[in-house]
């Protein structure tokens, strides 16, 4: 059970005003699709499915965002697999135990890149950074 590939298809950031001390940063990941796929490894094939997701970044009030969008791939033993899909199609959710680590690699792999635009663009970070204390 893992996330064996992960890439962004599209990345959108725009600033619409400078921030002022009122500022809202809301972040939110969202799953769009699960959809079942095969891998060829070596002469076999190997079960896998493509989830398709868009992570957000909005500065409120009006000032922009940064929205990514991609698709991980994730194997898992096969009937791990069917039993994951079939939830999705019922719940329009995964179950937690695949969910877990699917929104960690979201996460992981979203925040670095909106920490990027966000500098690029004169925003401010999507989240808190820590600070260095001298002692």
């Amino acid at each position: 059970m893992a996330v064996v590939g992960f890439n962004f298809t599209k990345m959108i950031g725009e600033k619409n005003a400078d921030p002022t001390k009122k500022l809202n940063i809301d972040r939110s990941v969202n799953i769009q699709s699960v959809e079942e796929t095969h891998l060829n490894v070596g002469t076999q094939k190997q079960q896998a499915m493509v989830v398709s997701f868009v992570y957000a970044v909005t500065y409120a009030p009006g000032l922009g965002k940064v929205e990514l969008q991609g698709n991980l791939l994730y194997i898992a033993p096969e009937e791990k697999l069917i039993d994951a899909i079939a939830y999705w199609k019922k719940n329009s959710t995964l179950p937690v135990d695949v969910m877990n680590p699917v929104l960690h690699s979201v996460f992981t792999r979203c925040n670095i890149q909106a920490l990027i635009m966000s500098r690029d663009l004169a925003l401010p970070p999507p989240f808190a950074l820590p600070s260095p204390k001298v002692r």
